[in-house]
């Protein structure tokens, strides 16, 4: 997540009133380093005041919330390439290198069997939460 988004949104409007102006500086290097080491490094904070600043709720909750962000607009990121993925998976298929086409074949197949797995799992859990809900609803003589 860029500096400059983080610092535009502060923490989802959650209390980055009760953030200092050193903390809220600090957040977006904590969040795009590869470790907590590296992000107290580059913020110019030790580690110690990290670990100090953690047991705020204010703050655990901005990072937390600054990491969720950082987070989506990755994943975001991610599922606009995803076309792209599977245009190159698709050239591949026609590859003139037989193991090729077995490798790019076998992660098609791969990729769309976990995919369909997981939308049956939700199907599943929507029709078990909708159940649950009926039978809350439901009067109390006529629960199981």
């Amino acid at each position: 997540m860029s500096e400059a988004r983080l610092a535009e949104t502060g923490t989802n409007g959650r209390d980055s009133d009760e953030l200092t102006a050193r903390q809220r500086k600090a957040l977006p290097f904590l969040v795009s380093a590869s470790s907590r080491e590296r992000g107290c490094k580059a913020a110019g904070i030790g580690r110690s005041t990290l670990t100090e600043w953690l047991k705020e709720p204010a703050f655990t909750r901005a990072l937390e919330d600054a990491e969720a962000m950082a987070f989506r607009e990755a994943l975001g990121r991610v599922q606009r390439l995803t076309d792209s993925a599977a245009g190159a998976l698709e050239a591949l298929l026609g590859s003139d290198t037989e193991s090729i086409r077995l490798r790019a074949a076998a992660e098609v197949l791969g990729t769309s069997m976990k995919a369909r797995e997981e939308i049956t799992l939700e199907e599943r859990l929507m029709a078990l939460e909708a159940r649950i809900e009926e039978v809350g609803r439901a009067p109390a003589r006529l629960r199981p």
